[in-house]
């Protein structure tokens, strides 16, 4: 997903956007491509005079918008996929004009031009769109992200909302509100105190220096379970995390966010966060101005009680990753397929690399960042089963492409 720039609403350009092309980049095993061709998914979707504008990418969908301001989605990051369809026979355009669009796990999530969030499934069932509620005072929200069993939009006042999606993949309040947790010896900044618990209400997460102006969020991230959010002053807080999906499912996000917000300490000294991606497994990637980590995590211990069930302690342990020291990230994101990331870098040059390895005998060197392929004009990527879709400028076309090296298969 985009990156929130300011604390403000977005105004609509009265200028129609230019028109992009859509690549896909067939995944080649072992984390290389084996030939660029057009991808066409989305081209019979395309309004009567209007054009693909560009695509946004979840863990879950891929999300097309079109120059008249319309949307299209294809379900599958990992290894299904379904067919592409118009996202205005789920959400009416009219009634719901909408400046942004998330899909999640069977659910989508958009925040409409006045700031109101809305939900509605992807597929079967009822279809209906439910306008999610908001606490009292609350300012318009500005961006959505929608995960595999949650959705959260950042407002104008910086705060972080939360709601759960149930059994039916429908969008509902949670019951608790958020609390900052301390991780480690870092220092922890004062929250509000008194805060009131309004059953059926979405979670709020306020930082003290949001508050006030002095932090911003610069990036967002929704997972299967968890949502990533950085900020301008170079910290990462990682909300309702937990170490495997088994522990979300049927939970609701009352249980999923038991530890709240909790701080992640970096291995690199960044002034900012430039870009997050959240994926399933608890897989985080963050790009900052000193460097690119990432973890998926491995030390969590879990406990279990009568009263409360099954609950665990994250401790994550992020790992930077030095060949991409020196590169300005454009875009992350990441394939619920083997932990596998892709990076787009501002002069096209995509990167690949696993975030954990399952199995012991594939190569250590999987961890690291390779060039996969360098795209020149690149706006955009997203996965879908396990190839990489590109966004390039109208005009442009595969021959553009330039495929890197297949990675070893056998550590040498």
């Amino acid at each position: 997903m985009a990156s929130p720039k300011a604390a403000s609403s977005p105004s609509p350009s009265p200028k129609r956007p230019p028109g992009a092309v859509l690549l896909r980049l067939k995944f080649q095993w072992p984390l290389s491509f084996s030939v660029a061709e057009p991808a066409t998914e989305f081209d019979s979707l395309a309004p009567d005079g209007h054009k693909l504008a560009g695509i946004s990418y979840s863990t879950a969908a891929l999300v097309a918008h079109f120059t008249d301001g319309s949307y299209a989605y294809r379900e599958g990051g990992g290894y299904s996929w379904s067919q592409a369809l118009p996202l205005s026979q789920y959400i009416d355009p009219v009634k719901y004009p909408l400046q942004s669009v998330s899909g999640g796990s069977l659910h989508f999530a958009g925040v409409t031009k006045k700031g109101r969030v809305v939900s509605s499934k992807s597929r079967g069932g009822d279809k209906a769109v439910r306008l999610l509620d908001v606490p009292p005072g609350e300012p318009a929200a500005v961006v959505v992200v929608a995960g595999a069993f949650h959705a959260a939009a950042v407002n104008e006042a910086g705060g972080l909302m939360v709601w759960s999606v149930d059994d039916s993949y429908s969008a509902t309040g949670a019951v608790a509100g958020f609390t900052a947790v301390q991780v480690g010896a870092m220092p922890l900044p004062a929250g509000p105190a008194g805060q009131v618990v309004v059953a059926g209400a979405p979670r709020v997460w306020r930082h003290p220096a949001l508050a006030n102006g002095r932090v911003r969020v610069t990036a967002l991230s929704a997972g299967v379970t968890h949502t990533l959010i950085g900020l301008s002053d170079g910290n990462v807080w990682v909300a309702g995390i937990k170490a495997s999906e088994r522990f979300s499912r049927n939970s609701g996000i009352s249980t999923i966010y038991i530890k709240d917000v909790q701080q992640v300490k970096l291995p690199v000294k960044a002034r900012t966060v430039t870009h997050v991606a959240a994926g399933d497994s608890d897989v985080c990637v963050v790009a900052t101005n000193a460097g690119v980590v990432c973890w998926m995590d491995d030390r969590t211990t879990y406990s279990f009680s009568e009263s409360s069930g099954w609950s665990a302690t994250y401790a994550p342990a992020p790992r930077h990753l030095p060949e991409l020291d020196g590169v300005e990230i454009k875009q992350l994101a990441v394939s619920k397929a083997y932990h596998m990331v892709a990076a787009l870098a501002a002069d096209g040059r995509i990167f690949t690399w696993c975030v954990a390895l399952s199995e012991k005998s594939w190569p250590a060197d999987w961890l690291r960042p390779g060039l996969a392929a360098t795209v020149p004009g690149a706006a955009a990527i997203g996965w879908a089963e396990r190839d990489l879709y590109v966004t390039v400028p109208e005009g442009s076309g595969p021959e553009v492409v330039k495929l890197g090296a297949v990675r070893p298969d056998k550590s040498v």
